[in-house]
């Protein structure tokens, strides 16, 4: 197992692959080097269960692909022990630490022998899985997070500090607070902190970024509208979304070649609010 790129290897050929899914695991194995470093370097024998970890750093990445696979394996193998060569980003780490799985460091480059691996098959096509979403869906009970904040009809996921944020966001924030919606940046709160925010919202709005991964742990029956001029555009909020039993809507922004990522015009906060029911200008 070369844990740098999470492959999994069995007389050199790849037969598992624990990271992304984004590239066939033979793909993976040329492009990361692993296979290099299979053939030559003498492997690091690991006794126990070992659990090779994807992506820590990309948010909905690891909230949509990595986390769930974690989940699932600890229900089944407490005792495997979780490698990576990467630290975790922040969320990851604070999250991780309140689940109580560890993750144990190990170099960049390392190929590991261990006695047994637990891997999480590939999915047909796509992650996530709805059975791998009803796993996301029960931390907010396993750490005890309640909705002891305002409950909001809606909030808008802001990106205005962020890449892919269209022009005239900032404006449309203060359009969305004089109507009782406000803006929130989920990145600046604790997991805990974040989970809770999105418990409270019957309704999530955001232009399409990794803020929208949180859309995972809101309630059954809620509302999500994905923003988006369709640059750099994929469909995986919208089938988390479906899979998670919650009303999706789509508004395209209209974009240029001055700002690909869309302009919010004047007009969207009525069909916003269209969307999210007559009573969304109230907070309860």
């Amino acid at each position: 197992m070369d844990i740098d790129s999470s492959l999994v290897f069995a007389r050199d050929r790849v037969v598992a692959q624990s990271g992304t899914g984004t590239r066939a695991s033979t793909d993976s194995a040329f492009i990361s080097g692993a296979y290099a470093r299979y053939r030559s370097q003498e492997a690091d024998f690991f006794a126990g269960k070992c659990a090779p970890v994807g992506d820590m750093q990309h948010h909905y990445h690891f909230v949509a692909e990595t986390l769930p696979r974690l989940l699932r394996i600890q229900q089944e193998e407490p005792d495997a022990v979780f490698v990576s060569s990467q630290e975790p980003y922040p969320f990851a780490a604070e999250l991780l630490r309140a689940l109580g799985i560890t993750i144990r460091r190990v170099p960049p480059g390392t190929v590991l022998a261990p006695e047994e691996v637990m891997i999480v098959d590939q999915p047909i096509k796509f992650w996530p899985r709805a059975s791998d979403l009803t796993l996301l869906r029960r931390i907010p009970e396993t750490l005890h997070i309640n909705q002891t904040v305002t409950a909001h009809a809606a909030i808008y996921i802001s990106r205005s500090e962020a890449e892919r944020s269209p022009a005239g966001e900032r404006e449309f924030q203060q359009q969305l607070a004089k109507v009782g919606i406000p803006s929130v940046l989920l990145e600046t709160g604790s997991p805990e902190d974040q989970i809770r925010t999105v418990l409270a919202a019957r309704a999530l709005i955001g232009v399409h970024g990794a803020g929208l991964a949180s859309l995972a742990f809101m309630p059954l029956g809620a509302t999500v509208i994905e923003l988006s001029s369709g640059d750099r555009y994929e469909a995986c909020y919208q089938r988390m979304a479906i899979m998670l039993g919650l009303d999706y809507g789509f508004v395209q922004l209209p974009s240029s070649a001055d700002h690909p990522h869309g302009v919010i015009p004047q007009e969207l906060l009525g069909e916003l609010l269209q969307m999210v029911q007559p009573d969304s200008t109230k907070t309860t």
